[in-house]
């Protein structure tokens, strides 16, 4: 049985730029140590497959997380907007 991992309602930078995680999900990404970005797949609510990395910032003490590459894809091609509610399973 899935586990949620976050909901998320999407604001405009989510959509057109890069998707920020809550941190307390971070771990389930799990990025090595050292490390500041992981690549990881997913399957959509279609079964389709996607290829998403996640990454954190380099410098700063606080990570911030946030789905990067074929984050932006996704979004347009399921043509999300500003205020959808996603979830994240694993």
């Amino acid at each position: 049985m899935p586990k949620m991992l976050f909901e998320k309602k999407l604001s405009k930078t989510d959509i057109e730029y890069r998707m920020t995680v809550p941190m307390k999900s971070l771990d389930a990404f799990q990025i090595p140590e050292g490390e500041h970005s992981k690549d990881f797949g997913v399957t959509d609510i279609h079964g389709r497959r996607w290829r998403f990395r996640c990454c954190t910032r380099k410098t700063d003490p606080y990570p911030k997380p946030v789905l990067s590459s074929g984050w932006i894809e996704f979004a347009k091609t399921r043509s999300l907007k500003e205020d959808t509610r996603l979830s994240f399973e694993i």
